[in-house]
Parts: structure tokens; C-alpha cells; sequence
């Protein structure tokens, strides 16, 4: 028998083979351009004008400038409630992964294959983002204040017992996160803040310190054996970093840990485009039972890709989960 047509078409097989996972290496190893995060730096400013140009709610840091367009200072402290705040001055980008480097539902636009024209969104006005999320030490002050008293809800007590106070607060479900941003003096914020304050007007930032997996000490991708002991109300204080305290995980405006630490809860609920839903959806408890919540940003327990500036998930409405947090919109 002639072997010779056999070995030809093998030969070509394996050719095949060994282009395509060619192919697929070179494809998967190029990555995204790296892409440089936006600059923008306040202006120092006196004493006088600095107070000045304060908001009603808010005091002065030692290092308080002003922007330089809108001439409001950041960041400010609001001293009834301990949040310190970053101003996200006004300007415009692509809300939603517009270089395909994520799932489908991060897609500027939903399309297959996706578009390469995306629609722009403007930010009129600037506004004031927490520069961390809400501490522990800060969920207890608003529980101890509340009229009559409230205390932590039966299912995270035991699990918190040895919760750090300087570390984001967990376990905490949607309904109640927004009741802490509205005595706060404001809200959750809506995706297309969210992901703004994320990434500027640079619409391919992949994650909010460039293009580079090396995410430092973002707390991503926790290494289980290094936190599991016997005590399980210990574990998340091991598996949390205070709040704020990467070098790494800052975002252009100043916002820290928006890539990792904890996930964090959204105004609106949840829809498969980025940047479908309103704020007026936010008021709408049927569509959070029907479509879910939406988390944005990665956490602890989260892969380092996770870490996206695009990066969301939906959730069911109502839970607590150990991996999610959140933190505070409000105006000037």
C-alpha cells in the first residue's frame, strides 16, 4: 500500500496545526496597545480661595487645590460623615470596552463584530466621587446615628466580628448601600460615573494605571493558602487591604481601589449593553427583579483581568456578598 498520500496529508495537518496555535499565540501575546492614563492636575490655591470655593457640605484637606476649569477644590472631607471625596472634573469619553478586550456585555456597542465608531459621552458637570469606598469604622458611625439605633444585619455580624474598621464594608446588600449614599447627602453612582471616574477621556485604558497585567499591590487575585486560617471571621480581614491604601489601584481623579479590594454596588440595575440603564431605572425595584444589579470593578476574590476599567457584573438584587462594596456619588 502506498503510504505516501497518507504522510502528505499529515504533514499538511500538522503544518495547519502548528500555524494556527502560531497564530493564536501571537494573537493572544500582543495584547492591547498600551495606553497611557490621563493626566490632569489641580491648581494650589490660597487659603481664602480654597474656602471659598468650598461645598457647603465640605472641609479643606491639607492638600486641597482647585481644578482648574470649574474651580472647585479636590479632595474635600465631609466631616458629618468622615467621606473624602475627589472631584471627577467634566469632559467626555466611550463608555464600554471599545478594543474588544472583554466579554461581550462590556461592549461599547453590542455588535458582532464589534463597531469601530462609538458614540461619545459628555460630562457637563463636574462631580464628586468617594475617593475610597466606605470604611467598616464608617458603616458603624451611620448605624450608631440612625434614629432608633440600627445594628449590623444578623448575616454579616459573626463574619465581621473581626472585621478591621479601616477596610471596605461588605456584606452589605444594594438597598442598603443606597440608603448610606442618601444620608451621605448622595447616591450610587450610575455606571457611566462609575466607569468615567475609572478611565477619563482615554476610551482604551484597560485598567486605571495602563495596559499592563502587572496590577502591584491592587488587591486582585488573592492567594487563597496565604489567608485561609482557623479562624473564619479572620479570613476577610486578611483578604481586604484598608481602603485606599494601593499605590498602585488610583485612578486619574484620584479615586483609589476602583480595579480591586471590593467590588462595588451600581445605581442602576442591570441591562446586557453598558450605559443602558438610567437613573430613572434606579427608582424601578421591578427591573432589579427582573434584570438583577450591577457591580462594577474587580475585588479580592476577582483574576487581575478583573481589574478592567470596563469590567461589570449583574448580581441578584437583595444579597450580601463578601466581594462587594461600595461607595458615594454627590454634587457639588
Amino acid at each position: 500500500m502506498n503510504q505516501r498520500p497518507l504522510l502528505v496529508v499529515v504533514a499538511v495537518l500538522l503544518g495547519f496545526i502548528a500555524w494556527g496555535g502560531w497564530n493564536l499565540m501571537r494573537r493572544s501575546s500582543s495584547g492591547p496597545t498600551e495606553v497611557t492614563p490621563p493626566k490632569w492636575e489641580p491648581v494650589a490655591a490660597s487659603a481664602d480661595e480654597l474656602r471659598s470655593a468650598l461645598p457647603s457640605w465640605a472641609e479643606a484637606l491639607p492638600e486641597t487645590a482647585l481644578d482648574p476649569v470649574s474651580g472647585l477644590p479636590t479632595p474635600v472631607r465631609d466631616p458629618r460623615t468622615g467621606l473624602v471625596y475627589v472631584l471627577v472634573p467634566a469632559g467626555e469619553t466611550v463608555i464600554g470596552d471599545s478594543f474588544a478586550a472583554g466579554y461581550s456585555n462590556e461592549l461599547a456597542r453590542y455588535e458582532d463584530p464589534p463597531s469601530t465608531e462609538f458614540l461619545t459621552t459628555r460630562f457637563d458637570e463636574a462631580f464628586y466621587l468617594g475617593r475610597e469606598e466606605v470604611s467598616f469604622g464608617q458603616w458603624k458611625r451611620y448605624l450608631a446615628v440612625q434614629d432608633p439605633p440600627l445594628s449590623l444585619a444578623p448575616e454579616a455580624e459573626q463574619r465581621l466580628s473581626a472585621y478591621p474598621d479601616d477596610r471596605p464594608m461588605i456584606l452589605v446588600t444594594r438597598l442598603e448601600a443606597a440608603s448610606f449614599a442618601a444620608w451621605a447627602g448622595g447616591r450610587l453612582p450610575s455606571e457611566l460615573e462609575w466607569e468615567y471616574a475609572s478611565k477619563g477621556d482615554a476610551p482604551k485604558l484597560r485598567f486605571p494605571w495602563g495596559s499592563n497585567l502587572d496590577c502591584g499591590d491592587a488587591r486582585l487575585q488573592v492567594d487563597l493558602e496565604e489567608i485561609i486560617g482557623d479562624d473564619e471571621a479572620g479570613l476577610l480581614a486578611r483578604a481586604l487591604l484598608p481602603c485606599g491604601t494601593s499605590e498602585r489601584d488610583r485612578s486619574w481623579c484620584g479615586a483609589r481601589d476602583l480595579a480591586g479590594n471590593a467590588a462595588e454596588w451600581i445605581a442602576v440595575p442591570w441591562r446586557l449593553q453598558v450605559g443602558r440603564s438610567t437613573l430613572e431605572d434606579a427608582e424601578r425595584p421591578d427591573l432589579f427583579a427582573k434584570y438583577g444589579a450591577v457591580v462594577r470593578g474587580g475585588s479580592w476574590a476577582s483574576p487581575v483581568g478583573a481589574g478592567r476599567c470596563t469590567q461589570r457584573d449583574r448580581l441578584r438584587d437583595g444579597e450580601r456578598y463578601d466581594f462587594v462594596g461600595f461607595r458615594v456619588m454627590r454634587k457639588p
